[in-house]
């Protein structure tokens, strides 16, 4: 009995199997293990940005702790990238693969869709959170604005006043008040 041994390269990784089937399953593994790792950095991002959500509901926003989340999340959107990247690269390369002999493999395949529907239901968790966050944000820099703006109206009352106060004042001319009714 011959046994063929066929080299399947997925990703930057060269993978050995006995025939097709051993191919089809590493590569439906290895899809499954990307998609594993999408969910972990979704549901982190998930978590950073609801924590940043709790930040914002103060009156008196902590900006700093904002911004450390802000910077948190990086990681998270960098791994998240290369995931997306090297998933990409092993769809593409392994098209002619993915285009057959799939019906053996019919729960696992199942099980990869019902993990991309996760990630789509957190996708959107994440945007409606986002969203949120941008709206808060935004009514904080109005307020801010506001304050900023009455401050300067209120300075150049102060200063308007100032200067008419010291036209009218000159400093041979006295002041007094009559007690008289």
């Amino acid at each position: 009995m011959n046994i063929h041994v066929i080299k399947t390269r997925i990703g930057g990784v060269v993978f050995e199997g006995s025939d097709k089937m051993d191919s089809i399953i590493i590569l439906l593994n290895t899809i499954e293990n990307y998609i594993n790792q999408k969910l972990e950095v979704f549901q982190q991002l998930l978590t950073l940005t609801l924590e940043q959500e709790k930040v914002l509901e103060h009156e008196e926003v902590d900006l700093q702790s904002f911004e450390e989340l802000l910077n948190t999340k990086d990681n998270p959107i960098q791994k998240l990238d290369q995931i997306n990247e090297d998933l990409s690269l092993i769809l593409d390369q392994n098209e002619q693969l993915l285009s057959s002999g799939l019906e053996a493999h019919r729960d696992q395949i199942n099980q990869i869709r019902y993990k991309l529907e996760k990630l789509s239901s957190l996708g959107k968790d994440i945007s409606k959170a986002e969203e949120t966050n941008k709206e808060k944000i935004e009514q904080q820099f109005n307020v801010k604005r506001k304050d900023i703006s009455a401050f300067k109206k209120s300075k150049h009352v102060a200063s308007k006043y100032n200067q008419n106060m010291s036209d009218t004042h000159q400093s041979d001319m006295s002041y007094f008040m009559d007690r008289k009714k």
